[in-house]
């Protein structure tokens, strides 16, 4: 019988990438990644959490499931390292930011924090140049 050092179930991870702009068309993001987004929205439109009008639009892919953060962002570095040079060519032509968003939701006794590798970090890097990290 084998054992695991590590719980089950200690946190809840999710990770996103984010491509926003005024002239940012979903459908075109969308065809040219061959991704289509869990979550888009238009200029003006609510914001569901916040109740405030979105500034830009907004094409958004996520990821969440109880795993390390690491396994994860594994996941999303698999389905966008490879279209970094799709990334960039959209961000140009259509002035876009771009962001990876890392949540992190620890069980209450756990505490909170999370470790990902460099190689991971560094693919990260060249997929966005700019990242957002939430522990809960």
């Amino acid at each position: 019988m084998t054992t695991s050092s590590t719980p089950e179930s200690i946190e809840v991870s999710k990770v996103s990438f984010m491509l926003g702009g005024e002239s940012l068309n979903i459908n075109e993001v969308s065809t040219a990644l061959s991704i289509k987004p869990t979550h888009s929205q238009m200029k003006g439109e609510l914001i569901e959490r916040r109740r405030v009008p979105a500034f830009n639009n907004v094409w958004s892919y996520g990821i969440s499931r109880n795993d390390e953060m690491q396994s994860v962002v594994r996941e999303l570095v698999g389905m966008f390292y490879g279209k970094r040079n799709v990334i960039h060519e959209l961000k140009s032509k259509y002035n876009l930011s771009s962001s990876i968003h890392l949540w992190l939701q620890p069980e209450a006794d756990y505490g909170g924090g999370f470790s990902i590798e460099s190689e991971l970090m560094e693919k990260l890097s060249k997929i966005s140049d700019r990242f957002d990290i939430v522990i809960m």
